[in-house]
């Protein structure tokens, strides 16, 4: 469990780099710091905290579901 907030992070993957779009060909890599589970943006889809946590950036537009 992660329950510091603003906490660096680093996600990898191959997701979708916008929401609809199609999937890169190479690995990406994304910063973002975490947030608490308890924040508007988080709790819908937050199902278990233990095992859960919840990252992004101010402003928005970078982020990954985990």
């Amino acid at each position: 469990m992660i329950n510091s907030v603003e906490l660096n992070v680093v996600a990898v993957g191959w997701g979708r780099l916008s929401e609809g779009g199609s999937l890169p060909s190479t690995l990406q890599q994304v910063t973002l710091q975490t947030v608490d589970y308890q924040a508007s943006t988080c709790t819908p889809t937050m199902k278990d905290w233990h095992v859960q946590f919840c990252a992004g950036v101010s402003g928005g537009g970078k982020g990954n579901f985990i």
